[in-house]
Order: C-alpha cells, then structure tokens, then sequence
C-alpha cells in the first residue's frame, strides 16, 4: 500500500491568500463536461522579449535558490552536516531528477522549520537517527559474524526510536496544518468582505508601467500582500509560528512515513527509484500536464509550461517548474464543479493580463474603456477564484484526516514494521544502505 504522502503545496500567492497545490489525483471528467464561457475577446499579446523565462520568472527562481541556501545553512545549524553535503551535492548537479529530490527536500525542511522548539529538537534527532542507521547498517554487512549481533541489536534501538519520532513529528505537522487552514479560512472571509478594494487595488497594478505584469497562473496577486509591492520580490523567513494568513497557503503534509504495513502489495510505486527512472517520469508528467491543459482550452498556460521547460536549466528553474506542476495537480484534484470554476478562473486571468498589456499600449483616449473592462474580468475572477480556493481547502482536510487515520494504522503495525526495516539492513542481497533524504519516490503523491 502506498504511503498515504499527499502533498498540500499551496505554493503561490494566488488565491488571495496564495494558491495551493495538493496532492494528484485522478483528472475531473473529460474537456467537455469542463466547459465555461469564454472570457471575453482581447488582444493577443505580443512576442515575449528575451529569454523564455523573462525578468520575474528569473527573480521567482532566483528566491528557490536562495531558499537552498537557507535550507543548507539551517542543516549545519542543526549539526546535520552531512545532510547538508548531501544537498549541495544535488545542487552541484546537472539532472533534473536530482533538482527534483531538491525540491522535495526543500519541502520537508520547510515543515520541520515551522515546529514548535520540542518537537523541532526531537524532528533533528529523527533526521539524525537516519544517517546514523545506515552507518551502523554499512558496519554490519563489513563486520565479523561475532561482531554482528551487537551491531544488529543497535540498529533495532535506533529504527524503533526513529519510528516513534516520526509519528510523533508527523501528527504535530498536521495539527500545524490544520491551525494554519483556519487562518486561511479567516483570510478567505477578510478578503470577501473587501472585495471591491482588492480589485481596485489589481487594476492599478496591472495598470502601473512601473511594475512588471505577472505570469498568469503562476504568479499570484501581489496587492494581498499590501499596495505596491511588485511580484517576484523576495520573502521575508516566516516567524516562527509560521506566515501571516495572506502567506499561508504554502502548506506541505508529512511527506516522510515510516513504510506501510506489510499486507498491502510492495514494489508498485508510480515511479523508478533511480535517477533515470526519475527523469522520465518528471518528463512524463511535465506532457501530462501539458496534455490535459490544452484539453480543457488552457493552451496559454500549456505553452508558458513548455517554455519553462525548456529553459529550465538550474536548480531554481526546476524547482519552479516542479511548483507549477503541483499547480496543475491542483485542478485535475478537484470535483468537476469546482474544476469548472478553477479553469475559469485561469483563463480569465490570461485575459486580464493581455488587456492590461493593451491598455499599457493604448492611446490616452482608449484607456477609461479598458479599465472598465479590466475590472469587470477580475469581478468575475475574483469569484471563480474565492470558490475553488474553498474547494481545495476542504479537499485537504479530507486528507489530513485520512492521513491521520494511516497514522494510526501504522502505529498498530509497529512492531511488523520495524521488524521489516531491521531486517532489511540486514539483509545482504539488498541494495546498499543510504539515508533517505526524503521518503522513498515511490510514495511520491
């Protein structure tokens, strides 16, 4: 049985109080039960000067690698040296399967930062724990049949305090989870209750040749963060209580369980443990997405993919793309319903940006018209957008509360899996032990 690892990545500030992204599943039903009416008739942009990636698609990725610098320097604070070899090894690196597992470590630091100080002391020994079993593991496939029972019986110690701990860290990441939902609710209600000023507000940002027009679909709405600040700009590190409500939404669930219990079929995971098997299924997924936005008449948000793609030649890049493709994840996850309004609101933000690039570009006279017409696209966005925000923040409780019930079965499997785990140190014929720096890709939600 797969590992229940959903992934509750709300990544961009989007949704007016960012935009998630959740775990995949399967798509909602074929293009045509998705159909929404088309916005209205604008004028088609313009060639995009430069590079692909343009100015703020290069300022977004350039804070994911300032995040990996973060992340590297949090680990050695923590004494977690080698943790953090580890990463700039992967960072040294020129495949994307590896800026992948980046991405995904990232991921799991992120969560770990956000702990309150106890459990934060006891996720650092967990992480710990795991280089220093595979260590131990190493020494008994070297070590001498009279050395190896103590060498054995140390190991069992170890993976049964490491388990303990990992359920323990886990069931505290969702509780935060689970407060931080609460948050965004409130800041959902907030944000209704000033509906008219938040869309005045993006009107003039998307009408100020001062600031930069944003990335549809992907860059989010920078006016809930307060006035003027451009898109792309660097983060503040959250508090230590996690980000304010309009910050939020960038939620990871436990993403590290211990293996499931024995009964359920093993070796079925949707993805290659190695690093090819990894690039061809993040190729695979990339044309999925892409494949299924044009089905459902985002061809605009397809090709701004595949020119990411394209160009994504550094960590940060791939981070990025990683990201966006959890976004995706995010409207083929919902009900058909709520999936018609998400698309709507996707298609409806492309059309506000390429009428914002018209009125940049218009006459004095034929401006009033425009901005009318501007306000009235967003209106109807703003709904779109409010309701499947909802949608998603109720589709993730869901899952925190079936993932809180697989922890609870594995706690009733404990002594069965930690057996299986010795076991498999131990076992000679088994691959060489390595410390997972995430869980494995196989449980990759």
């Amino acid at each position: 049985m797969k590992v229940v690892r959903f992934c509750i990545l709300l990544a961009f500030a989007a949704v007016f109080v960012a935009q998630p992204a959740c775990a995949q599943a399967e798509p909602p039903s074929p293009a045509g039960d998705l159909s929404v009416p088309p916005p209205p008739p604008v004028a088609q942009p313009r060639a995009r000067p430069g590079e692909p990636f343009g100015k703020h698609m290069s300022a977004m990725a350039a804070q994911f690698d300032k995040e990996l610098d973060r992340d590297i320097q949090w680990l050695r604070e923590q004494g977690l040296d080698e943790y953090a070899k580890r990463m700039e090894e992967l960072r040294r690196s020129n495949s994307p399967a590896d800026h992948l597992l980046l991405w995904r470590i990232h991921r799991r630091l992120d969560q770990r930062r956000r702990l309150p100080p106890e459990t934060l002391k006891q996720a650092v020994e967990e992480i710990r724990l795991e280089f220093r079993i595979t260590a131990l593991a190493a020494q008994y496939r070297g070590a001498t049949p009279d050395l190896q029972p103590a060498l054995l019986e140390r190991i069992r110690v170890d993976v049964t305090r490491q388990f303990d701990l990992r359920l323990d860290v886990q069931r505290v990441i969702i509780a935060n989870i689970k407060r931080r939902l609460d948050q965004i609710r409130q800041g959902l209600q907030r944000q209704k209750e000033i509906r008219e000023e938040l869309i005045d507000r993006r009107v003039r940002t998307l009408t100020d040749p001062a600031i930069p027009l944003p990335e549809p679909a992907i860059s989010g709405w920078p006016e809930l963060q307060g006035p003027g600040k451009p898109e792309g700009s660097p983060e503040p590190p959250p508090p230590p209580d996690g980000p304010p409500p309009d910050r939020a939404l960038k939620l990871h669930a436990p993403d590290d369980a211990p293996p499931p219990p024995p009964e359920p079929r093993q070796g079925e995971g949707r993805r290659s443990g190695s690093r090819r098997g990894w690039n061809i299924q993040i190729d695979s997924a990339i044309n999925d997405d892409v494949a299924w936005l044009r089905a459902h008449d985002l061809g605009e948000f397809a090709d701004r993919i595949v020119e990411i793609r394209d160009s994504a030649d550094s960590p940060g890049r791939r981070m990025l793309l990683w990201r966006i493709h959890r976004r995706v994840d995010q409207l083929r996850d919902l009900k058909p319903q709520d999936a018609r309004r998400a698309i709507e609101d996707i298609r409806l933000e492309f059309a506000a940006v390429r009428l914002a690039r018209e009125w940049r570009e218009a006459q004095e006279d034929a401006r009033d018209a425009l901005a009318e017409e501007l306000h009235k696209i967003l209106q109807r966005q703003f709904g779109a957008r409010l309701e499947s925000q909802q949608a998603i923040i109720q589709g993730i409780v869901q899952r925190l509360d079936a993932t809180e019930a697989k922890l609870d079965e594995q706690r009733r499997f404990r002594d069965d899996l930690i057996n299986r785990r010795v076991d498999q140190f131990a076992d000679p014929t088994q691959p060489r032990p390595e410390p997972q720096l995430v869980s494995p890709p196989d449980d990759e939600g």
